[in-house]
């Protein structure tokens, strides 16, 4: 059981995206092929290791220093005492053979990038899933089937507003993650205060609460709003007129009910027999054009209004259903 051969590279993760500290504009990042000759399955056991975004490729260190620390060592030096796999401690030792303590934080990422690999290697020489060998040989044999996970984005990208922030983040949460991660520190405070507040505004509502909205009879609407929440045009958001557009919720209802000691809008005493329902079109007006809307220098802002026969007619034969309903009014509101 040997190394046939160690490959690294780099790829390009080059992007207009940026944080706190840096762009991404001339980001690569190393890969490394660990090639044994143990074969599983009919093909040679390869390691795979990369590392993450944000730290540059470490093609010098690992090409110059720490692949060849490990080709050179005598084999026996890097198989377990049972000789049937390899052992990564005796492994990493190898390559940081003649390394000074402490050191770069460059090379960190050079040997965690080689340290995968290897591992990688050793778990399918085991023909285990890798979580499975580090739970036997570290813990008590039990690993967590389902193991916490969360979404890094919401980087800097020029041109991306609040809104496209938000779609950003939920669209996480539509893939499956419950936890997604922002970055921050890369604008001033007030305009990072913005953006997270406009994430956690809009709670990222993932299309499938937007299915199960769709299949619902009656949605109820809470308080909704952050007035100093704004994209960077100065627009409003509006997490509600989104749940409209999306769920077609064209009709606004209100039941009105009399509550004992507060004066009744009506002074005739017949208005506590009056089943009162408010509907509202929701969906035209002001609603139809609302990002369509323009801004003058001058302070001047311009919208349109839309009345159209066929979205009037949706919420008129709905308040004609409801009145035929009967019954009290808080039953029938939507």
């Amino acid at each position: 059981m040997r190394i046939v051969d160690i490959r690294e590279g780099a790829v390009s993760l080059r992007s207009d995206i940026s944080n706190a500290f840096i762009s991404f504009a001339e980001m690569d990042a190393s890969i490394v092929a660990l090639v044994t000759d143990v074969v599983r399955d009919g093909r040679p056991a390869i390691g795979y290791g990369f590392h993450s975004n944000g730290r540059y490729a470490q093609r010098s260190i690992l090409r110059e220093r720490l692949i060849p620390s490990l080709l050179t060592a005598e084999t026996e030096a890097l198989l377990n005492d049972a000789h049937d796999n390899f052992d990564p401690g005796r492994m990493w030792a190898a390559m940081m053979r003649n390394e000074k303590p402490g050191g770069r934080g460059e090379r960190s990422v050079a040997v965690g990038t080689l340290d995968m690999a290897i591992w990688d290697a050793v778990a399918k020489i085991e023909e285990q899933p890798l979580y499975r060998v580090l739970a036997d040989r570290y813990g008590n044999g039990s690993a967590e089937e389902s193991p916490f996970v969360y979404a890094a984005g919401g980087y800097y990208y020029p041109g991306k507003d609040l809104g496209a922030l938000q779609e950003e983040m939920r669209s996480y949460l539509d893939l499956g993650y419950t936890v997604v991660k922002m970055k921050i520190g890369g604008a001033s405070l007030s305009e990072d205060r913005a953006r997270g507040e406009a994430v956690l505004h809009r709670r990222f509502a993932p299309r499938r609460d937007h299915e199960r909205g769709h299949a619902r009879r009656r949605i109820l609407f809470g308080a909704m709003g952050l007035p100093h929440v704004r994209i960077s045009d100065g627009r409003e958001i509006a997490p509600q007129l989104d749940l409209r557009e999306r769920l077609h919720l064209y009709a606004g209802v209100r039941s009105v009910k009399a509550i004992a000691g507060l004066p009744l809008p009506l002074a005739d005493p017949r208005a506590l027999e009056v089943d009162f329902v408010l509907v509202r079109e929701s969906t035209e007006r002001l609603f139809a054009e609302r990002e369509s809307g323009t801004m003058k220098p001058a302070g001047e802002a311009r919208d349109s209004l839309v009345i159209s026969r066929a979205a009037c007619e949706r919420p008129f034969d709905f308040t004609f259903a409801l009145a035929r309903v009967g019954g009290p009014a808080e039953d029938r509101a939507a």
